[in-house]
């Protein structure tokens, strides 16, 4: 699977991230920027945390692998 396939994390959702930050003002196109680039980041990250979990011969990604795949 790409990620092209896969669906973008809604700017709506980012931008509601970013006001919670007490930040006021955001442009769109930052906006789709982050999108963009947040879903390129947590795909690589998910794929790190499958390969701890795959190591440990276990099939069940685990918090104790994503933070260790936050830590490589």
């Amino acid at each position: 699977m790409t990620t092209k396939n896969l669906a973008i994390i809604p700017p709506s959702k980012i931008k509601k991230i970013i006001l919670e930050t007490g930040i006021k003002r955001v442009s769109k196109s930052t906006l789709a920027y982050l999108s963009e680039h947040m879903k390129e980041y947590l795909v690589k990250l998910v794929k790190e945390a499958n390969e701890n979990c795959e190591f440990a011969k276990r099939k069940t990604i685990s918090v104790a692998d994503v933070e260790k795949a936050l830590k490589e």
